[in-house]
Parts: structure tokens; C-alpha cells; sequence
């Protein structure tokens, strides 16, 4: 399905996997995502990675045509969730930059894979590959024993702070 309209529901947080396959399941014209994101972990000394919400308690709801008042309802109605974004009074899709930002992740699939990095000679991130690319200048910080950076994204006129991890790679020098 084309989609042309995305909408952003506020659900239940960790419920947001089983909300979006029962959208999927009960909903013909919608496709519910949620979108996540693979963490490297260290608990109890071991090191692992973990799949996780890239945001937590929100998943988009996407559409052919725009939502009619009875769709709305409806999904509102689904056990979980809380609302729409900005507001139940007030349902708007995604504006270009928020689409933009979602459409960035997506071109990757529903799964943010850890994206590709190196350091620079004056000791700042260069990331090279994967959904993070173009985006360093939204990083506000970076945990190099995690391996992973904080990065600031604006959604709904509201600033997140997302999580995302990071694999390192040794520059060449040519």
C-alpha cells in the first residue's frame, strides 16, 4: 500500500508491538508501524544487543487517504490507546519535516540497525552508514562504552531525545 498519510497514535508503553498487529489485524485501510531500534546492552557484566521502541509509546498509523471521523473513533477504541497527536480534537498527519524524519528511519526498515561511525581527527563522531547519516548535527552527546549517541529530533513541535547505538569503524588514511 501507498502511503500517503501518517498519523501518530500515543499507546500504551510496551504494548506498542501487540497494538500495531492488532491494528493491523482488525483495520483493512491502515497499516499500523512500530518502529525499533537495536541497542547494544551491557547487564551483568555481559554485552548484547536488544531490540527496543525507537519511540517508546507511539506508533504510526499509515493511510492511503486521510482518516474519517469513524476510522478515528475506532481506533481509538483499540485497548492501549490513548490518543492521537497532537490531540483527539485535534488529528493531523505528519507535517513534511516530522514525515521526513520518520521517512529517514523507514528507508532503513521498521528496525533501526546500529549505523556505521568513525572518529575524526579532532575527536567528533562522522557517522557513514545507516539511519543516523546527515543527522550529527542533531547529536548532543556520545557514550563511547555504550556505543551509543543521544540524538535530538523535534516531532509534533515537541524535542526527543532518542537513543541509538553505533558501530565503530577505523578510518583509512589515504
Amino acid at each position: 500500500m501507498a502511503h500517503s498519510f501518517f498519523y501518530v497514535l500515543q499507546v500504551k508503553t510496551g504494548q506498542e508491538k501487540t497494538i500495531s498487529e492488532e491494528i493491523n489485524e482488525k483495520f483493512d485501510a491502515v497499516d499500523a508501524l512500530f518502529l525499533q531500534r537495536r541497542l547494544y546492552i551491557r547487564r551483568g557484566g555481559k554485552n548484547f544487543w536488544e531490540l527496543q521502541p525507537l519511540f517508546p509509546g507511539y506508533i504510526f498509523v499509515c493511510t492511503e487517504d486521510s482518516l474519517v471521523p469513524k476510522d478515528m473513533m475506532l481506533l481509538r477504541k483499540v485497548k492501549g490507546v490513548a490518543h492521537f497527536l497532537p490531540s483527539n480534537e485535534d488529528v493531523r498527519c505528519l507535517n513534511e519535516q516530522d514525515y521526513a524524519l520518520v521517512q529517514q528511519f523507514l528507508s532503513f526498515g521498521e528496525i533501526a540497525e546500529p549505523s556505521t561511525a568513525f572518529f575524526d581527527k579532532d575527536d567528533r563522531i562522522v557517522i557513514v552508514d545507516g539511519p543516523m547519516k546527515g543527522m550529527e548535527g542533531q547529536i548532543t552527546s556520545v557514550d563511547r562504552r555504550k556505543r551509543r549517541v543521544k540524538l535530538v529530533v523535534t516531532m509534533f513541535d515537541t524535542e526527543m531525545t532518542l537513543n541509538l547505538s553505533y558501530n565503530l569503524i577505523e578510518k583509512k588514511d589515504s
